[in-house]
């Protein structure tokens, strides 16, 4: 990976074994039905420590 770091580099830095995605919220299409079905998730608190000041 030319001018950056790799990613096992990053994550042992940051102290992270999986990405750094989330998704607070998702909101999709029931299959059947076509309703909208909104699913929620909290901030995961591995993710919040590497943001933390």
């Amino acid at each position: 990976m030319e001018g950056g770091r790799k990613l096992h580099e990053l994550g042992a830095q940051l102290g992270l074994q999986r990405h750094a995605l989330h998704a607070a919220a998702l909101t999709l299409p029931h299959p059947k039905t076509g309703a909208e079905v909104q699913f929620t998730a909290p901030w995961p608190a591995e993710l919040a420590a590497i943001l933390a000041p």
